[in-house]
């Protein structure tokens, strides 16, 4: 921003989004449907949700 000499950073960014946060170039954020995540070879897997906030575990490292 300050290199280009650009008051704002959206004049800047490859892919400038709106106030929604959504790209007006390709429409993304965007729904996927089932056919779409099976190409990739992805599923959502839908879990209670137990009320605690912090679901970060740490591996064997303990990173």
């Amino acid at each position: 921003m300050l290199m280009a000499g650009q008051p704002t950073i959206r004049e800047v960014i490859a892919f400038p989004k709106n106030t929604a946060m959504a790209s007006l170039m390709d429409g993304s954020p965007a729904p996927v449907d089932n056919e779409q995540m099976a190409q990739v070879g992805l599923q959502i897997t839908v879990t209670e949700d137990t009320g605690t906030e912090d679901t970060a575990t740490e591996d064997e490292d303990g990173l």
